[in-house]
Formats: structure tokens, sequence, C-alpha cells
């Protein structure tokens, strides 16, 4: 036992780190040390650059991973991960944090997380594949360069002239073509139409019917009457 931590036996995960006295929010729970460097990523390798993986000392290699932690992770001067409280921990509480939290990829775990969590995302991600609103509560306790693949990510996207990911709900949608083009034709050459000066009619000739309905006027045609009748 050291520095308010010892090693446990857990009943599903095997070993784990416990408490041995209570942390506040914001203390270092535990001091990071590089042992050494990595030429590739497993199991226990934490990734602290884009390209550079090492193997930290002591016991925070055992300790487990929680899809709802009470651990995150400061960069220390060694360039070490420091875990620090980011809840209440309690004495005979098991240590924890998020591999997502330093790790971009994870590729070397179960397919199913077994952290128990109610949070617990059943599948044990790492950065990339980090929900957005988990990464916002996370802010300030991850490694820095996880946070600085993301900014690069979203500067070559506005370079690019591309619209920025949703990260709050806000839906990008492409203009619809409309489809109402050929009716608004229509109806603007109907009303040109209407607009149009009508041509007056032909005079009528002897027994033209048209202006009359189609009835011929028995008054309209009579002769005129002789003279003295």
């Amino acid at each position: 036992m050291t520095g308010g931590y010892e090693l446990q036996r857990t009943e599903a995960k095997g070993e784990g780190v416990f408490a041995t006295r209570s942390f506040q929010v914001g203390e270092t729970v535990m001091v990071g040390v590089i042992d050494c460097e990595l030429d590739h990523n497993h199991a226990h390798a934490s990734q602290v650059g884009e390209k550079r993986f090492v193997l930290h000392g002591g016991l925070i290699t055992k300790v487990n991973h929680s899809c709802d932690p009470n651990c995150g992770i400061h960069l220390n001067g060694a360039g070490a991960h420091d875990y620090v409280a980011r809840q209440l921990i309690t004495a005979g509480q098991e240590i924890t944090f998020d591999y997502a939290m330093r790790n971009y990829s994870i590729e070397h775990f179960a397919a199913h997380c077994q952290c128990g969590s109610p949070r617990c995302r059943d599948r044990i991600t790492g950065w990339k594949d980090l929900p957005a609103e988990r990464k916002a509560d996370y802010h300030g306790l991850v490694a820095p360069y996880l946070t600085a693949i993301d900014d690069q990510s979203a500067t070559q996207q506005a370079d690019l002239g591309q619209p920025p990911r949703c990260h709050q709900g806000i839906q990008h949608h492409p203009r619809q073509p409309r489809t109402d083009d050929l009716s608004d034709a229509v109806q603007r050459l109907d009303h040109l139409r209407a607009r149009r000066p009508r041509q007056p009619d032909p005079p009528l000739s002897n027994g033209d019917t048209r202006a009359l309905g189609g009835t011929t006027s028995n008054a309209a045609h009579r002769p005129p009457p002789a003279p003295g009748c």
C-alpha cells in the first residue's frame, strides 16, 4: 500500500486499484512515471502522442476502465499521465478512468465492456469513437494530443469549405431541388393570356345569328310597310 491506494482483486475484472483514503475533486490520486517507450500499441500502453506510446511504471497499468470514471488525466512535467479525481472518491472505492481519455483508438479489449456503470457504452472505445457528449464531459481531463487532433480536423474542414460536424443537434441539410417550376410556368402563361386584348368580332351580315344566340329575329328583318298602310 502506498499513496492512498492499493491493489485488490475484483469479482469480474481481475485486479484493480482501490482507494485507501478519500480524495477530493481535483486532487491528484496517482502520479504517473514513464517506465519505457514502446514501438507499438498494446493493452497496457499509454498513448501520449499521435504516434507515441509509453508504459507507465507502478500501479497505473492496473487501473481499470470505466465508462463513467472517477478520475481523469493530467499531463505532468515529465510527460506522463497523472490521475486526478473528477468525482469525490471515498476509501474502499475502485479508482477508474476512461481509456478514451488517453488512447485515440482501442483495439486490444473484449467485445463487451465489463465496467458495470449505468452509462456503460457496452464497448471500450478510443477517443475517435467517443460520443461528443462524453468528450464535453471530459473537458480538461484528457491527454492534450487528443483535443489537438480534433482542433486540427476542424481547421482542415474549415479550409476546405466544409460545414463543421454537428455536436449539439444542429443538422445541416442540402437545398432540395424545386419540384413546382413547371406549375409556376403554366400559371404565368395563363395570366398572360388573360391580359391579352380581345379582338373585336367582325360585323354581322344579313342572316348572321351569332350575336343573337343562334336564332333569327323576325323584327330585325321584316320589310318596311307599304306606303299608305
